[in-house]
């Protein structure tokens, strides 16, 4: 089963260990960190539809999942330049592909700015996607002889 806590709490804990950011859902509404810090959404899951079997017992199909993650900050260039490390980051994401996730596609970095009553909360952002396995329950089916039956039509 696809279990998307599990890859949040990865892609969450490999952000922190490595650029020693603190990582979370967006739009919570539990304490929001201190700045700067990342807030994460995702915007979309997209089953493939080719399933897949890895020994004739285990069924498989690919998943992309759609993440946009975001930049917080009080400071426009320390928000700037912290997006821009957390995307050079998921270019080489070493840490995930160890985790078996892969990254097809990340978009360029945008401003996402927000006013709060009488200031701004920086933002800068992109989005990225991530390709996992979705496990299927269930015994593989497998056919070990096919042969087409032919009508004649013609007789």
């Amino acid at each position: 089963m696809f279990d998307l806590n599990s890859y949040n709490r990865i892609i969450c804990e490999g952000i922190q260990n490595e650029l020693n950011l603190i990582c979370v859902k967006s739009n919570i509404t539990s304490h929001i960190p201190k700045y700067p810090f990342v807030s994460f959404t995702v915007t979309a899951i997209d089953y493939k539809s080719r399933t897949y079997s890895d020994d004739g017992k285990n069924r498989y199909k690919p998943v992309e999942v759609k993440y946009s993650f975001t930049i917080n900050s009080d400071n426009d260039n320390e928000c700037f330049e912290l997006c821009q490390k957390l995307h050079d980051w998921f270019e080489s994401a070493v840490y995930l592909k160890d985790k078996n996730i892969s990254i097809t596609e990340i978009s360029g970095i945008s401003n996402r700015d927000n006013m709060l009553t009488i200031e701004y909360e920086y933002r800068k952002g992109f989005d990225c996607v991530l390709n996992v396995m979705n496990y299927l329950e269930g015994n593989v089916e497998n056919i070990d002889k096919f042969e087409v039956e032919r009508n004649d039509l013609h007789a």
